[in-house]
């Protein structure tokens, strides 16, 4: 709607390629798309779904058995919603229209290695398409008395008038938006057009589809005959493609429509002979073409789409998301990126990232803040009451030089989020911290804290001491063995080999068994054994801080092109 107002106010227009554009006209002039040669037929438009995942009629259920998968989360509740039993994932339609629209379910086994499947929810009822009788109302110039707009919307077993349809859809209604109000008058209610000068109008309808997507449909209105000389002046996307994608979703042209505007002041309407094409290098040109069911966007991105029509031109803003979705329980694990200290208010290390959940990521300072060989009676086994915690906390308000970190923190569960003795990556969420939603006050606290047994394990680490099951050591997951090489290469300015670099836990764990943890230790012993196996080079087992962030961070200060991994 905004480009075509901005077309009737001035041109917006762009010349290109002259091989290009002639290659076009000719097809437009030989497919009859000019209004000077098109005919009055039926205008009939298909609302198609723009993608191929898995479908769900509204109120229906989708049962699937998953060895492993112990947890789930969903994208859009109001959509579809899941749950978990015993293996068996149920996943839910929302009952109600007008709540189609996709929604993404995420499975999480125990490995942590979540797997995202897209849904599509749709309503058997709801509305697949429309014909608009001959195409356009049409006036003669000298018979300037009202008509009834005539319009058919379409399900997949039945065609109604639209106003039988608001009628019997009073949450789904069709509405209406006159533009160049100078022609006609148009009173929606009674759905009748008054012609009040010659020249050529729109009229905007606009409806949610089956699929969840609000639709519009473009009326055109001619009063009098036109000029058969005219001249094409200016396009522009009246009806843009689908422009929000999520990642791995195909380009979709949807119901796609152009504004044509003529050299006498006539309009006209096309939704083929167009092409849509990415904005070339540094704006200038063509990049690749997009091709509706065909072009897959694999990377999160935005960019700018050009459409082209018979050597005019016309952009639209195309984003390319992927779902925020917070799993509770184990994150993404991530062969992370170093945000560096001097940008983020920390000159003395620089930070990983080890972890991604919903759109936020886990950082954990490479180097230690200092070394500490607690004593029993100051720290026991109730992190809240820690000294750990507290020096956790002092660093997070009186430690960076700037507030970069802060800027982007987020608020997390650590504080209640601990596992039992030896429990590590089990089949709950006990020992793994969830990042929230929820925006930091000032009186907020354990913004940073210290890392628990299993989020080590799962994150930054060589291999563990399992009690459970196993009894024994297992090596961790490939990626938290680059994480913990990539850690402790820095350490405190030594090299990995021959050194430790543990540090505190957050949660109770076996500590005589930790062998090669970034992080190992219960921060509850104080014994002679555990002294002499665990005091690191400066005399103590070392505080390592860390904190969810915004994956944003890492755009926004130039790290890399998207915020996910």
């Amino acid at each position: 709607m905004k480009n075509l107002k901005m077309l009737l106010t001035k041109p917006r227009n762009r010349v290109i390629a002259a091989v290009l554009s002639a290659t076009l006209i000719i097809s437009a002039v030989a497919a009859g798309l000019s209004w000077t040669l098109a005919a009055n037929d039926d205008v009939a438009g298909e609302f198609i779904c723009g993608n191929s995942y898995a479908r769900l009629g509204l109120g229906t259920e989708l049962v699937s058995y998953n060895s492993g998968v112990f947890r789930a989360a969903t994208s859009d509740a109001s959509i579809a919603s899941v749950s978990v039993e015993s293996g068996k994932s149920t996943v839910t339609a929302n009952k109600a229209a007008p709540k189609s629209g996709t929604a993404v379910i995420s499975y999480v086994p125990a490995s942590g290695l979540v797997r995202n499947i897209n849904y599509q929810v749709y309503d058997p009822n709801g509305l697949s398409g429309y014909t608009i009788p001959h195409g356009r109302l049409s006036f003669a110039k000298n018979k300037m008395t009202p008509a009834e707009l005539k319009l058919t919307l379409k399900t997949d077993s039945q065609s109604f008038d639209y106003k039988a349809w608001n009628a019997a859809n009073p949450d789904n209604k069709i509405t209406w938006e006159l533009i160049h109000g100078d022609v006609v008058e148009f009173d929606p209610d009674a759905g009748l057009v008054t012609p009040v000068n010659e020249g050529s109008a729109i009229i905007i309808g606009t409806v949610a589809d089956k699929w969840g997507v609000t639709q519009q449909i473009p009326y055109l209105v001619q009063v009098g005959a036109g000029d058969a000389s005219a001249t094409l002046s200016s396009m522009s996307v009246l009806i843009p493609p689908k422009t929000e994608y999520m990642l791995n979703e195909y380009f979709a042209e949807n119901n796609m429509t152009l504004l044509l505007l003529y050299d006498n002041g006539a309009l006209n309407l096309v939704s083929s002979g167009f092409a849509v094409w990415r904005e070339g290098a540094e704006g200038g040109g063509f990049g690749g073409q997009l091709v509706s069911g065909q072009t897959k966007f694999t990377a999160v991105e935005s960019f700018t789409a050009i459409v082209e029509y018979q050597g005019f031109t016309d952009e639209v803003a195309i984003t390319v998301v992927n779902p925020h979705i917070i799993v509770d329980g184990p994150a993404r694990t991530v062969e992370g990126d170093i945000l560096p200290g001097r940008l983020v208010g920390d000159p003395s290390s620089d930070w990983l990232e080890v972890a991604q959940n919903g759109g936020y990521s886990l950082i954990v300072r490479m180097k230690v803040t200092e070394c500490t060989p607690f004593r029993a009676g100051v720290n026991d086994s109730n992190y809240a009451a820690s000294t750990l915690r507290n020096k956790m906390n002092e660093f997070y308000a009186t430690g960076l030089t700037n507030d970069t970190l802060k800027n982007y923190a987020a608020k997390s569960n650590a504080l209640s989020r601990i596992e039992a003795i030896g429990a590590m990556v089990a089949a709950d969420n006990k020992g793994f911290s969830v990042p929230s939603d929820d925006p930091i006050t000032e009186s907020d606290t354990d913004i940073m804290f210290a890392m628990s047994a299993s989020e080590s394990a799962q994150y930054c680490s060589l291999q563990h001491y399992k009690n459970t099951n196993v009894n024994g050591n297992v090596a961790s997951n490939s990626t938290a063995q680059s994480n913990f090489y990539e850690m402790v290469k820095i350490g405190n300015g030594n090299n990995v080999a021959g050194k430790r670099y543990e540090s505190w836990f957050r949660t109770p764990f076996s500590g005589t068994q930790a062998i090669h943890l970034m992080v190992s230790g219960g921060f509850h012993r104080d014994n002679a054994n555990y002294k002499d196996n665990f005091l690191d080079q400066k005399g103590g087992l070392g505080i390592r801080p860390c904190m969810w962030v915004k994956s944003d961070i890492f755009v926004d200060l130039g790290i890399r092109a998207n915020a996910l991994k």
